[in-house]
């Protein structure tokens, strides 16, 4: 019942990601085994509605960053990295996403809305800060990592990711050696 409380609750809160209020609180505090439960829709380049969920893969790095100034700059690096790190392992799909804000609003648009998007690495401007308030009032760089089943499998501070790193590459291997195996079994039989 909790769940559908909090589900519900962000859904009204940031629907669409319009709100230029800040809805802090909305979501509880995200921890590693929790489920991710951020979802919000934004447009791309033609204003088509565009969801956080349909962009998800097996292990998606989320990264919440904060821009000096309204750049719609191009996916953060650091995430970048980390998926051109884990690129080809078969039956894996890895997902990069970084959602940028500024404390300045976003001069082109007053909703969330696609930068880039290159399949497998994806820019989200977060125009008013919505998303960024309703997961964490921090203003430092931050990334998630979200699993299999929508379970956070790990985060990190931008700036100390080494642990991170660690257990992303454990997952996905562990992920992969999974798919080759039941690939085996379907061979076999």
């Amino acid at each position: 019942m909790r769940y559908m409380i909090a589900v519900v609750a962000l859904a009204a809160a940031v629907s669409g990601c319009v709100s230029n209020r800040p809805v802090r609180g909305v979501v509880p505090r995200a921890e590693v085994a929790q489920y991710f439960l951020l979802d919000f829709g934004y447009f791309d380049q033609r204003r088509d509605a565009r969801y956080l969920h349909d962009d998800l893969g097996d292990f998606t790095i989320i990264a919440f960053t904060r821009c000096d100034q309204d750049t719609h700059g191009p996916v953060a690096k650091l995430v970048e990295e980390l998926v051109t790190e884990h690129r080809g392992i078969d039956s894996v799909r890895i997902v990069g996403i970084d959602i940028h804000w500024s404390d300045e609003d976003c001069a082109l648009h007053d909703t969330c809305h696609l930068v880039t998007d290159r399949s497998d690495l994806i820019s989200i401007c977060d125009a008013a800060g919505a998303i960024h308030r309703s997961f964490d009032d921090d203003a430092n760089d931050y990334l998630v990592v979200v699993g299999p089943g929508r379970k956070i499998v790990a985060m990190a501070r931008a700036n100390d990711t080494k642990t991170l790193r660690e257990v992303l590459r454990q997952q996905v291997e562990r992920l992969a050696g999974r798919s080759a195996s039941l690939t085996s079994q379907e061979l076999d039989e």
